[in-house]
């Protein structure tokens, strides 16, 4: 009896260092547990983060490409433009030599000590008609005029191009205002009220006219006129060499002839111009 009562305390102890021990245990694995899971928290946040911050830059990166892409797209258009204006300023310039030349011809023959021969008037009153022919120029700029509204001019990041192109259309805009008022002020008013107004020469349709769609009106005038359309004696020819009318004319044909030149250094000096933004945009498209 007496080993029995001694064994039992014994196993206690031994159960309750056993117990003890998976207490140790859990303990420790709730601990290693916590720690574990802290870090890998810490990780999954940290991942999530970097995600985020990465998904970001890629926006970012792509959007400044888009707005890049964007830019020169602008830029291009603009270069279009340019290349549009050259031919438009080239065709211009011929035009505007050629009024001169018609202007200054009729001018020197009706200024002359003798009326003009008989002969010679079919050719003044082609040049005289010549004269009263204009243009209006309007030059290309919706390449401009886009970089402008999609705010892409401020995104060029060369600030040489930038302020070449803002003089430059600034230029241009200016220049097209003084020719466009120049022609209508001697070649809309003073020059076809001295002649066409009083009835001095007939607008009747000529073979020397300036442009294509010109030349078409004609030959459709002339169509609808027929071959029978009757024809008045001008007055011009029945002004005496001392006429004020004449002088008129005359006075009003060089100042015609002053707007035409003045037209083509205006036009020659902008396309220069355009020649030079054309080729600072090639630079930089090279180097885009």
């Amino acid at each position: 009896m007496k080993d029995s009562h001694n064994t039992a305390p014994a196993l206690k102890d031994h159960d309750a260092a056993a117990a003890s021990q998976d207490l140790a245990g859990t303990a420790f694995a709730a601990s290693f547990h916590n720690r574990f899971g802290a870090r890998r928290a810490m990780l999954e946040s940290m991942v999530i983060v970097l995600s985020i911050l990465l998904a970001f830059g890629i926006e970012a990166w792509w959007e400044e490409r888009r707005e890049a892409s964007d830019t020169k797209e602008s830029i291009e258009v603009v270069r279009r433009d340019l290349v549009d204006m050259l031919a438009q300023l080239e065709e211009f310039e011929r035009f505007s030599v050629d009024t001169a030349k018609a202007s200054l011809a009729a001018a020197r023959a009706l200024s002359g000590p003798e009326p003009v021969a008989v002969g010679d008037r079919p050719q003044v009153e082609a040049q005289l008609l010549r004269s009263t022919s204009r243009r209006t120029m309007r030059l290309p700029r919706a390449g401009y005029t886009d970089l402008l509204n999609t705010g892409n001019l401020a995104e060029i990041d060369n600030s040489a191009l930038r302020d070449t192109l803002v003089h430059f259309y600034e230029a241009a805009d200016r220049s097209q205002e003084i020719v466009e008022k120049n022609s209508s002020l001697f070649t809309d008013l003073a020059l076809k009220d001295a002649l066409i107004g009083p009835g001095l020469v007939m607008p009747m349709p000529q073979n020397n006219e300036a442009t294509e769609l010109q030349a078409r009106r004609n030959d459709l005038l002339r169509e609808l006129m027929g071959p029978d359309f009757p024809t008045r004696p001008l007055r011009l020819w029945q002004l005496p060499m001392d006429s004020r009318e004449l002088d008129s004319v005359v006075a009003a044909l060089l100042q015609n002839a002053r707007g035409a030149t003045t037209a083509q250094v205006i036009v020659t000096e902008t396309h220069a111009r355009a020649v030079e933004v054309i080729r600072q945009i090639d630079e930089y498209l090279d180097n885009f």
